[in-house]
């Protein structure tokens, strides 16, 4: 630890005396330690920019649509540290100034935030905060979630973009992108949901193969396919945050399989497992070749670099990991590469990637093979 700390204390130093403000240095900088990182490893090492506040970014208006017929729907905590979710917003308000946004949050946040984000014509939700938290407090997902499609219903929308105030998409035209998604890839022969349900990559390694294990954090679809996708009850769990990690590791310490651990824990499997059976259909089965085929039939998945997706809240600094791009822990056991990319649905979609039996036998290793840690 004294090392780490001696290490953070060298690196602000040497950035502050050499560079001050200016910026040119700080990236030539940056360089130097890409290039010394790849001589002591013998590894690749590249490094990426992406802007704090919108100001300063031109946006060409020719390249711009009429999004008047999608809300974006923000839900969560305020993010103040560097007003992140106000300059998300400025950023998306820039590149889609028709489209209605919708801020759906908690009535303890703070005013003066929430009157600069109302200055920029976005709506803000305060909602009362639920009782219980619910399992990895998705019943805040699901409340503040349920209140901006139904803002967004009496708005008069057909389409929404649900994601997180401490998440930003930092690409340009992605509903364009996912709009194009939804017209190129028709739902087949469905009486019930009306569009494809864009979904994301995700962060936990070797989704593929645990059913229904979907991101949760960001969806794109018609309105009522989402609103469906949120009619779940709210969950009865109250735990504080230490009660918690004491409950997972006592569930860690039975050595149940992967697909039993996630189906206690995961909530995103509890929400995408809930809108398959009571929505699409109860004939669904907990298999990777149910859960492939409901992939397949009704769902597109996107990734990280699709969509330039900016998570600060988690490893952000290692980007290689957390977007699943390299994994020294991958083993026989170990899918860890293996989730939801764009590449991966379009090969499942086309036929290029075909279930096979022994896919089911990897949510039926325990814990203990997986070396998860909690």
């Amino acid at each position: 630890m004294q090392i780490k700390k001696l290490a953070a204390y060298c690196t602000n130093t040497l950035f502050k005396t050499v560079c001050g403000k200016n910026k040119a240095k700080a990236d030539y900088l940056m360089k130097l330690c890409c290039s010394s990182y790849e001589k002591v490893t013998g590894d690749y090492c590249s490094y990426r920019l992406r802007l704090g506040v919108p100001d300063v970014m031109t946006v060409n208006e020719n390249l711009l649509n009429d999004y008047s017929n999608i809300a974006i729907i923000m839900q969560g905590p305020l993010i103040l540290e560097n007003h992140f979710t106000l300059n998300t917003l400025k950023f998306y308000r820039k590149i889609y100034p028709k489209c209605k946004i919708i801020v759906s949050t908690w009535d303890n946040e703070n005013s003066e935030e929430v009157t600069r984000i109302e200055e920029i014509g976005v709506i803000v939700l305060r909602n009362t905060r639920p009782i219980n938290t619910g399992l990895g407090n998705m019943n805040f997902q699901i409340l503040s979630t349920r209140n901006g499609i139904k803002k967004a219903e009496e708005l008069g929308v057909q389409y929404i973009l649900k994601t997180r105030t401490d998440q930003r998409i930092n690409k340009c035209n992605v509903l364009d992108f996912f709009e194009s998604l939804t017209e190129t890839f028709p739902v087949l022969e469905n009486k019930k949901q009306k569009k494809r349900i864009i979904a994301f990559q995700g962060t936990v390694g070797g989704t593929m193969f645990v059913p229904y294990f979907i991101a949760d954090y960001l969806y794109y679809g018609h309105i009522d396919d989402l609103k469906q996708l949120f009619a779940i009850p709210l969950d009865d769990m109250n735990l504080s945050k230490d009660d918690r990690l004491k409950w997972l590791q006592e569930i860690k310490r039975k050595n149940p399989t992967i697909q039993e651990y996630y189906n206690l824990t995961a909530p995103e499997i509890m929400i995408m497992k809930n809108y398959v059976k009571t929505y699409i259909s109860s004939n669904y089965k907990d298999t990777v070749e149910d859960y492939w085929k409901f992939v397949r039939d009704y769902l597109v998945t996107v990734s990280w670099d699709d969509i330039g997706l900016f998570w600060p809240k988690y490893n952000r600094y290692d980007e290689s990991t957390f977007f699943r791009i390299v994994s020294r822990k991958d083993n026989r056991y170990n899918y860890y590469q293996y989730t939801w990319t764009f590449n991966n649905w379009l090969m499942l979609y086309t036929d290029k990637l075909q279930y096979k039996q022994e896919f089911e036998m990897y949510s039926q290793n325990t814990c203990d093979k997986l070396n998860m840690n909690i």
